[in-house]
């Protein structure tokens, strides 16, 4: 990105809510959630829990994207 941000993007095809679960996140932090035109919807950034994992809540058939806005 323009930014220096790098995007990842997940899909949930079920119909129903579920959730992502990410580990080995220690060197890529902080995250934000982001729009399908990846802008930050948040207003804020999300980082990972100590041991460099974090659990996102992903709502049905919902495409997921996360901005990674700068690496540790």
């Amino acid at each position: 990105e323009e930014d220096g941000s790098a995007m990842l993007r997940w899909y949930n095809l079920r119909p129903q809510a579920s959730e992502l679960r990410l580990g080995g996140l220690e060197a890529y932090q902080p995250f934000y959630r982001s729009d399908v035109l990846e802008r930050n919807v948040d207003g804020g950034a999300m980082g990972a829990d100590a041991d460099g994992s974090m659990s996102l809540p992903v709502g049905p058939c919902e495409i997921l994207t996360l901005g990674v806005v700068a690496l540790k």
